[in-house]
């Protein structure tokens, strides 16, 4: 059972953003790009607007389109991510998603 479950701690919720848009100062995001690399247990997503590297528990079976939710980490580089729900996007269109992304951020 999940840890925070039991304790009743509450997780803050990702935020949906553009890769661009993500800062040191968020927490936790939620992302959907596109697997450009990958080693070992970091990969590497690309929105269109930007790539950002995320640490995953096994990056074996992730390719295409993937949607990331994680924790922000400061790097000397800028910002990485800490994957703690990694899900397959394939047949998402990221354009889409984009223009969607727009105009409901700007509400």
């Amino acid at each position: 059972m999940d840890s925070d479950l039991m304790t009743g701690v509450r997780r803050l919720p990702g935020l949906y953003k553009l890769i661009k848009d993500i800062s040191k100062e968020d927490v936790r995001v939620r992302v959907v790009g596109r697997v450009v690399d990958k080693k070992d247990n970091i990969i590497v997503i690309d929105d269109g607007t930007g790539s950002v590297t995320v640490r995953v528990s096994d990056a074996a079976d992730l390719e295409g389109v993937i949607r990331v939710i994680g924790r922000v980490m400061a790097t000397e580089d800028g910002i990485e991510l800490e994957g703690e729900v990694v899900q397959s996007a394939e047949g998402l269109d990221i354009e889409a998603y984009r223009n969607a992304y727009k105009i409901f951020s700007s509400v």
